[in-house]
């Protein structure tokens, strides 16, 4: 078996895929892909200044690459990708995505059973090229809910269950109101997409 790159412009749904390259493995194609994918951005960086304008120039211009076939638990994907890289080259803050996260959990006993749900609400901070990929918080949200079953379940065996996230962009206005509420957590997204406590004071 063989693993092949393709391509195609992401403002054209309707073009067929290219094939750029074909190899050996896996790891490889991946390592293509992803090499293709960062240079492309770096291209476009040339051009402009700030997180915002790079991902608005790649989702105009850019190239959606994918490997084929690609039956990995976590496919390849450059919108998983972009705005983790896209963070990384500008290193700009300055203009964040700012989020509403609802989430519906519940806990499971060790014993068995499952507690009454609980919703709980937080805010999020995230480089403006997360506007559009609500699936990379979802996935920081899912990391958060781990660390914290791991808690609990060392400490009584128990384990959280994240039942639903809702996930609504805001715009600065509800984000400084709503963290002026008891009890709200911010979180802001770190380099490597994981969400970490940040204090009220930085929050804008």
């Amino acid at each position: 078996m063989t693993f092949a790159i393709y391509a195609r412009p992401i403002s054209n749904a309707e073009a067929q895929p290219q094939k750029l390259a074909e190899y050996a493995t896996y790891d490889e194609a991946l390592n293509g892909a992803t090499e293709k994918h960062v240079e492309e951005l770096w291209s476009f960086y040339d051009k402009v200044a700030d997180n915002a304008q790079l991902y608005e120039i790649w989702v105009n211009k850019g190239t959606e690459f994918t490997i084929q076939p690609d039956d990995e638990p976590i496919k390849f994907s450059v919108w998983d990708c972009g705005p983790l890289f896209i963070m990384d080259i500008t290193g700009d803050t300055s203009k964040p995505a700012l989020f509403e996260i609802t989430c519906t959990d519940a806990l499971a006993f060790a014993s068995g059973g499952l507690s009454p749900s609980k919703k709980w609400t937080f805010y999020a901070k995230a480089p403006a090229s997360y506007a559009r990929s609500h699936q990379l918080l979802e996935r920081a949200v899912a990391m958060i809910y781990g660390d914290m079953t791991a808690t609990s379940h060392d400490a009584d065996g128990s384990s959280y269950v994240l039942q639903r996230c809702d996930i609504r962009p805001i715009d600065k206005e509800e984000f400084t109101q709503g963290i002026t509420q008891p009890n709200r957590t911010i979180y802001a997204v770190q380099n490597n997409g994981t969400l970490a406590k940040e204090p009220h004071f930085l929050s804008v």
